[in-house]
């Protein structure tokens, strides 16, 4: 598998059932996915890596690092790809993000779906994916904005085939538990139900694969 070029390993698309229960419930937002690509995108507001050069051609909006949040109320879905630095510096910026809305009054709502860690594991015993998520994974989960961290295990929820081409199917289960942490500035809005929110999501990242 070492010269295999073929891909799809590396990473896991959420769902647009996914996406459907987000926009449902914030129609009154802005919707912004993250990490995303001209390919793939799921919303029309899409953030991704090479808006700069070719990407904003086909509708990018920029890159998730430069993106400063608009004067609307937000709504941000961001599943990054697992890289220790990468998701270092989202969480860095998604806290600083919490907090510039909060000054301003507005209305920001965050789900982040990454790996779940247990923080009592010392690092060497974790997994490699687990141990390059830690940092960030403490940060947002420990952050004042975090209103609820939902762990799906394992066998629970799925993702689409990243090599969905050379798959007999689109779907697959998910390998590890991941976590969707939600962070949320206290400005009211039109959403107060979590345990809703929470209800829905479950059903909606439950796997197809079988």
């Amino acid at each position: 598998l070492i010269h295999d070029k073929r891909g799809g390993g590396m990473q896991g698309a959420v769902d647009t059932h996914i996406f459907g229960v987000l926009e449902d419930l914030f129609t009154f937002c802005t919707q912004v996915e993250c990490f995303a690509s001209p390919l793939n995108a799921t919303w029309p507001t899409f953030l991704s890596a090479f808006s700069r050069d070719i990407d904003w051609f086909f509708g990018s909006t920029g890159d998730f690092f430069s993106f400063e949040g608009t004067p609307n109320s937000l709504c941000m879905e961001v599943n990054p790809p697992f890289s220790p630095g990468l998701m270092t510096q989202m969480a860095k910026n998604l806290v600083d993000l919490t907090v510039q809305a909060e000054a301003r009054q507005q209305h920001l709502t965050v789900v982040v779906i990454v790996p779940t860690v247990d923080l009592s594991t010392p690092v060497s015993h974790l997994k490699t994916v687990p141990r390059f998520c830690r940092t960030s994974f403490a940060m947002l989960v420990e952050c004042s904005a975090c209103v609820r961290h939902v762990v799906l295990k394992r066998e629970d929820h799925g993702y689409i085939e990243g090599a969905q081409h050379i798959r007999p199917t689109r779907y697959k289960d998910s390998t590890y538990d991941t976590s969707m942490i939600i962070l949320q500035t206290k400005v009211p809005s039109d959403l107060t139900d979590l345990n809703l929110m929470e209800d829905r999501l479950r059903i909606a990242f439950q796997s197809r694969h079988k």
